[in-house]
């Protein structure tokens, strides 16, 4: 089921990600979160557009389930994560 299986999988692509932003930079936990704020920002512009937009109305009752609101703190979570590992191997 995608439910089970998208939360944790978007925590470790945003902790991924988030390392990769964060590589090279002098703030790389800021680095980090930020990508995970520009995930979450992208994913709401999506459903704006979708809203303003579709030929029928769009139905929310998805988008606000509870694993689609876990995977929007794992963007967060991961992301952060990401970027403290790479905060970790500069210090090391």
């Amino acid at each position: 089921d995608l439910q089970i299986v998208v939360p944790p999988a978007t925590l470790v692509v945003a902790a991924l990600l988030g390392a990769w932003t964060a590589r090279g930079t002098s703030r790389p936990l800021i680095n980090g979160l930020l990508a995970g704020v520009a995930a979450l920002a992208i994913y709401l512009l999506l459903m704006l557009g979708s809203a303003l937009f579709a030929p029928v109305e769009p139905d929310f009752a998805t988008a606000l389930s509870p694993a689609y609101l876990a995977s929007h703190a794992f963007k967060l979570i991961g992301a952060t994560a990401g970027g403290m590992w790479m905060a970790r191997r500069q210090l090391g």
